[in-house]
């Protein structure tokens, strides 16, 4: 049986702490990726104006998408971060 939603492996709200009302932390997640989609570098600063969050709430995601291997600090997104966000919903 197929389920719909968040994605597996995606993180939980629990994962982070706090993330502000409305905003699941799968979202912020995909978010995060889809503005790094440049393949630029980013400062967490900047990513955290993009997405309209504190830089200490960012930098919780940020940690989490590194370990998962999407993302590399500096901030960069990898191969596996772009294929990721092919996949879909």
């Amino acid at each position: 049986m197929m389920k719909f939603g968040r994605r597996p492996g995606f993180p939980s709200r629990e994962m982070f702490g706090h993330m502000p009302a409305g905003r699941a932390a799968a979202g912020v997640a995909e978010d995060i990726l889809e503005f790094l989609g440049d393949g630029e570098l980013h400062e967490p600063r900047e990513i955290a104006n993009a997405v309209d969050l504190s830089e200490k709430e960012i930098e919780k995601v940020l940690d989490f998408l590194v370990q998962s291997g999407l993302v590399k600090k500096g901030v960069q997104i990898t191969k596996l971060g772009s294929n990721f966000l092919e996949l879909p919903v």
